[in-house]
Parts: structure tokens; C-alpha cells; sequence
């Protein structure tokens, strides 16, 4: 086995998963780390995290120095002062090659179509569509944070079952099986103690979209609130797409679905699909190929071989 190799990493808000290939096409297991993003993280643990990634690099056949490139892929990293915290972390972890930085919406869309040429519709937390013509050409739609946007996201998704809760108690909507099921989740057992929980430091973005599910679940039951949930959520994810297709010329290619939302959520992901169908009838839905790490691996192959 050659011991040169890439490196991709697809950094997230708790978890880096870190993917290897060799130039023969062998790959090792991959090995993840922390939360890699230094403006959402505590203060040390970016560091952490990279000096963790780069000791199991080193512990590979020929070690940092058989590095050919390493692609990061993560939110955020078009800021200039995250790229430089990131260097310096490289650095201060003994890893001294080359490296490129792109945000994890390309790495996704590398990862699940293989390439440039597609699309890729992401819905974790929050949501964003990106788009890349064979040619180069680049389009987003979308990510543009909770207080503004990311709807048929996780948090949006959350947020409205919040809603559709403290509606229905005051008689707006009709009785809703999510009523129940977030007093469960959250172990609260009135729409004050909801309040205090929800509006409570350290309750956030994350604990908001953990609801996410209870959304599919109570529509897979037919529960009118969260049907309606869902139908906005597929409308709106589905609208992301159209721009980004309409401007690189792409109404024809392939789409994919990423995120933990249109993965798992099967009632959103329906609602999605029958969307696009209606807005872009020649778009064809691909599944995905491989994860983010795996579409940063490439990407690095690609950069190391122009």
C-alpha cells in the first residue's frame, strides 16, 4: 500500500468526522474528534480538536508528512479569522502540508453526487441548497440562520411544534398529539413550566431542533398540526432548490438530500419530494453516494491534482 494519501474533514457543532484514501484507493477506518467550528464552540476546543485529528493522522503509514493535501469542510469557514485560527491550530499540531477550506455545503454535495453537476438540499438544524455547474459555476440558496431563515429545518420544525402546542392550549388550533409529546419530552407538565423550560439559559437551537422527530412521528399519525408542519416544511425546502437550479442552469440534473431532517424524517422528505416534483419536474433524485468526509476527500484529490 502507498502511504501517501488525502485527508477530508467534515467539521460539525459536536462532532469532526475525518475521512483517509490513499493514492492505491485503499482507505482505513475513519476516526472522529469534537466540534471543530471555533465561533460556536468553548474557548480550547477547535484546538482540541484538531490536535486529536492530526495524532491519529500521524499514527498512519508515513504519518502528517505523507499528507498530499487536506480538505476542511465546515459552516463558518469562509471567515477569514476562522481560516486563520485553523492554520495556526494546524500548525501548533505539528501538521505543516497543504490544505484548502470550503464550507460543508460543497463537501456534501462532493460526497453524495461524486462531483460537480448536481445539487444537494440540506436539512439539519438549519437548511441550505447549493448547486455547482460541471463548469465551475456556483449557487446557494438559503443557511441563513434561525432568526431569519432555515425553515423545513430541524429548529424550524422544532419551533413550530412548540407552536402548535401553546395553540392549541389556548383553543386556536384543534387538540394536537404534539401537545403531549413535547410535555413528555421535555418532563414538563404545563405550558408554564414550558415556558420556564424553553426560555431557560442553555436552552437553544439544538434543544429546540431535538423536537424535530416528534413532528414526523405525530404526522405518521395523522395528526392535523403536525401535517401542516410538515407541508410547510416541504413547500419551503422545496423552494430552496428553484433558484439555485434556475441560475446555474441545472432544472435537469441530479439532486441529493443531506441532513438528519431528510434523512430521517420520512413525512418532511415525502413533502419535499412531492414539492420538487411540482417546481422542477426533471430534477432526479440521487441517493447520495457518501457522506461530507468523503465529498472533502475528493475534493482534496481534486486539489492536489491541479
Amino acid at each position: 500500500m502507498q502511504t501517501q494519501y488525502y485527508a477530508g474533514w467534515d467539521g460539525g457543532g459536536t462532532k469532526t468526522l475525518c475521512r483517509v484514501l490513499y493514492q492505491d484507493g485503499t482507505a482505513p477506518q475513519p476516526f472522529t474528534a469534537g466540534a471543530l467550528n471555533p465561533n460556536g464552540t468553548v474557548a480550547g476546543q477547535c484546538e482540541a480538536t484538531v490536535a486529536d485529528l492530526l495524532r491519529n493522522m500521524a499514527a498512519l503509514p508515513g504519518g502528517l508528512d505523507a499528507c498530499r493535501m487536506l480538505c476542511i469542510g465546515a459552516a463558518g469557514i469562509s471567515n477569514p479569522a476562522t481560516r486563520v485560527h485553523l492554520q495556526n491550530a494546524l500548525q501548533a499540531g505539528g501538521y505543516h502540508g497543504p490544505v484548502t477550506f470550503t464550507g460543508d455545503q460543497q463537501t456534501a454535495l462532493y460526497g453524495a453526487l461524486g462531483g460537480p453537476g448536481g445539487i444537494v438540499l440540506i436539512a439539519g438544524t438549519g437548511s441550505i441548497c447549493y448547486g455547482q455547474s460541471t463548469d465551475g459555476r456556483e449557487a446557494r440558496s438559503g443557511g441563513w440562520g434561525s432568526l431569519m431563515d432555515d425553515e423545513g429545518g430541524g429548529f424550524a420544525l422544532g419551533r413550530d411544534a412548540l407552536a402548535a402546542v401553546v395553540r392549541a392550549e389556548d383553543g386556536r388550533i384543534a387538540p394536537t398529539v404534539l401537545h403531549d409529546a413535547v410535555f413528555k419530552a421535555l418532563q414538563v407538565g404545563a405550558v408554564r413550566e414550558l415556558i420556564g423550560k424553553i426560555y431557560a439559559p442553555g436552552f437553544g437551537k439544538r434543544e429546540v431542533a431535538a423536537l424535530a422527530p416528534l413532528v414526523g412521528a405525530a404526522a405518521e399519525q395523522g395528526d392535523a398540526a403536525a401535517l401542516q408542519i410538515v407541508e410547510k416544511a416541504g413547500r419551503e425546502l422545496a423552494l430552496l432548490v428553484r433558484p439555485v437550479a434556475e441560475k446555474l442552469g441545472l432544472q435537469s440534473a441530479r439532486i441529493a438530500f443531506a441532513g438528519s431532517v431528510l434523512q430521517k424524517c420520512a413525512p418532511v422528505r415525502s413533502a419535499a419530494q412531492t414539492q420538487l416534483q411540482t417546481l422542477l419536474p426533471q430534477l432526479t433524485l440521487a441517493e447520495p453516494q457518501g457522506d461530507a468526509a468523503a465529498g472533502a476527500v475528493l475534493l482534496a484529490r481534486c486539489k492536489a491534482e491541479e
